[in-house]
C-alpha cells in the first residue's frame, strides 16, 4: 500500500471566489516547510491536498501540520476501490498501528463519495467494524472518543484509509492578509502577538530597537532566535535592527524622567512607521497588553499611537500573564524569552512612570527632542538581517 499525507484545511474553503488563491498560498508555505525533503509531490484538487514522499512520511505528517491554515494532516493508505482490498487494507494498517497493543475503543467512519459502489457508508462502518472485532476481541466500539478511529474515504479508482491524524493550528495561509511591520522585543509578549498575526494570514517582519552598549550582542541573538521561531511560518523574513541608543540618551538627558518610557515609544512607532511606509508594510504589530506595565493604559496606549498615522495591531491586548505565558510555552517562545538579557525596554525606566500622558505635557517635552534629526540619524545606523 502506498502512503501518503493528506492536508486538510477548515476556513480556506469558506473563502469562495478567492479560494484557489488561498489554497495556492497554503500549498506554497507547505513546500517552504518541507523544503528540506526531498522527492516531494503535493497535489491539489478537488479540495485535497495530498503529500508523497519517498522519505519519512511520519516526519512530514507532523511537520506539514504545523503550517497556518492546516486543521489537520492525516497518514492515509491508498488501496483500489474494492470491497476486499479496503477490508485488508484497513486490518493491515490496524495490525502495524503500535495503539493496538494498548487501545480499547474504536470507531470507524467512512464515506462513500463514488455512489456507485455497492456498500453505502453504513454498510462499510457495520462491516469492516466486524472484522475489527473479530480481530481484536478485547476492542469495542466507542463513537465518541475513539482510541483508535478508522477513516475510509471511498472515490472511484482509489480509497484512502487513515488512523492516524494529527491537528494542526487552523488560521489562515501566512501571506494572504498582507504584510506588518512587528515591534518585536526580548520579552515574553511580542512573540505572542507576531504569532497571532500570523494565524490570521499576516507576514510580520520584526523591527528590533537595540541599545548597544546597553544591551549587548546576547540581547540581540536571544531577540533574533524569536525571530527564527516565527520564521519557520512563512517564506521569508526580513528582521531591522535599529539603532537606539542614542536617542534613549538624548531622551533620558533631556526630558522630564516620568515621560522617558511613553516618549520612547512614540520615537519607536515614529521609526517603525518609516520603515513600514519604505517597505508598504501595511500596519504595525505590538505585544501591548492592556494594564500590564504602566505604557499599556488605555491612555498612555493612544498617547502612543498618536505618533503615527498607521494602524497599530495589539493580538494580546485582552490577554492575561498566564495566557500569554502558556502561548508562549505552545509556539516554543517562553524558554528563549527568559533568558537573563533585557532588551532597551527596560532602560532608563523611571520608578514612577506617568500612567496618563496627556498630549500638551508629550508636546512640551518632545519640544526638547530634535526629532527627525535623531529619527534620520538611527535610520542610518539601522540593519537588515535575513531571518533563515
Amino acid at each position: 500500500m502506498k502512503a501518503l499525507v493528506l492536508v486538510r484545511y477548515g476556513e480556506i474553503a469558506l473563502k469562495k471566489g478567492n479560494r484557489s488563491r488561498f489554497e495556492k498560498i497554503l500549498v506554497k508555505n507547505i513546500r517552504a516547510r518541507l523544503v528540506a525533503f526531498k522527492d516531494l509531490h503535493i497535489h491539489s484538487s478537488e479540495g485535497r491536498i495530498l503529500i508523497d514522499t519517498s522519505g519519512d512520511t511520519r516526519e512530514v505528517l507532523h511537520e506539514a501540520a504545523g503550517v497556518f491554515g492546516v486543521v489537520g494532516t492525516r497518514l492515509i493508505y491508498k488501496v483500489p476501490t474494492e470491497w476486499e482490498e479496503i477490508l485488508s487494507g484497513a486490518l493491515s494498517i490496524l495490525k502495524d498501528d503500535p495503539r493496538t497493543h494498548s487501545a480499547k475503543i474504536f470507531a470507524i467512519r467512512a464515506k462513500r463519495k463514488y455512489k456507485g459502489f455497492p456498500f453505502t457508508s453504513e454498510d462499510i462502518g457495520r462491516e469492516l467494524g466486524s472484522q475489527v472485532i473479530d480481530t481484536f476481541p478485547n476492542w469495542t466500539v466507542g463513537l465518541k472518543n475513539p482510541e483508535v478511529c478508522v477513516r475510509v474515504d471511498v472515490h472511484k479508482d482509489d480509497t484512502y484509509i487513515s488512523v492516524e491524524e494529527v491537528q494542526g493550528p487552523g488560521g489562515l495561509p501566512v501571506g494572504t492578509a498582507g504584510r506588518l511591520g512587528f515591534l518585536l522585543s526580548g520579552g515574553i509578549d511580542s512573540p505572542v502577538a507576531g504569532y497571532l498575526m500570523q494565524k490570521r494570514g499576516a507576514e510580520i517582519f520584526p523591527i528590533y530597537f537595540h541599545s548597544f552598549p546597553y544591551t549587548g550582542n546576547q540581547a540581540l541573538n536571544k531577540v533574533k532566535d524569536l525571530a527564527r521561531v516565527l520564521a519557520r511560518n512563512q517564506f521569508r523574513m526580513d528582521m531591522w535592527i535599529v539603532h537606539f541608543t542614542h536617542i534613549q540618551e538624548t531622551i533620558h538627558e533631556r526630558c522630564l524622567p516620568r515621560y522617558g518610557v511613553i516618549l520612547n515609544r512614540r520615537m519607536m512607532v515614529r521609526l517603525a512607521e518609516k520603515i513600514s511606509l519604505k517597505e508598504n508594510y501595511a500596519g504595525l504589530v505590538t505585544g501591548d497588553c492592556l494594564g500590564q506595565v504602566a505604557s499599556q493604559t488605555l491612555g498612555n496606549m493612544d498617547a502612543v499611537g498618536q505618533a503615527t498615522g498607521m494602524q497599530i495591531y495589539r493580538p494580546i491586548l485582552t490577554y492575561d500573564k498566564t495566557e500569554i505565558t502558556k502561548k508562549a510555552r505552545l509556539i516554543g517562545t517562553y524558554d528563549i524569552s527568559i533568558r537573563p538579557y533585557e532588551d532597551c525596554c527596560t532602560l532608563f525606566v523611571d520608578t514612577h512612570p506617568t500612567t496618563n500622558a496627556g498630549q500638551d505635557i508629550i508636546r512640551t517635552e518632545e519640544k526638547k527632542l530634535d526629532i527627525e534629526e535623531l529619527i534620520e540619524d538611527a535610520l542610518k545606523k539601522t540593519k537588515i538581517e535575513k531571518i533563515k
